[in-house]
């Protein structure tokens, strides 16, 4: 029996899901049996023509709108660092159902 875990991973500001480079590949070769969503945050990345929000609950909101967990109803860890960190905080703070575990990297919060 696989145990298999969702993960989302968020950078910062001004940086894509392409930032994430090798590591990208590294940790689906760590966790193979884990599903992976890289998400670029609203005016980031392949995302660069959304207007970025100014509050980081607005942030939370559009990038639950991007996620397939979500919109299964799947629990999910996140990996996020700098302003994704942020919003990772405030994603659990406004949806702790959906956040099982967070690894928060340099926030300012």
């Amino acid at each position: 029996m696989t145990n298999t875990r969702n993960w989302i991973l968020l950078r910062g500001l001004a940086r894509g899901r392409g930032h994430w480079g090798s590591f990208a590949e590294k940790i689906r070769e760590r966790f193979p049996n884990d599903k992976f969503e890289f998400l670029d945050l609203p005016g980031n990345g392949e995302r660069n023509n959304v207007k970025s929000p100014m509050r980081i609950s607005d942030f939370v909101k559009d990038l639950r709108t991007q996620s397939q967990f979500v919109k299964n109803g799947e629990c999910f860890q996140i990996l996020a660092v700098s302003l994704g960190a942020m919003i990772a905080v405030e994603w659990m703070r406004e949806f702790p159902h959906e956040v099982s575990k967070a690894y928060i990297v340099c926030t300012s919060s």
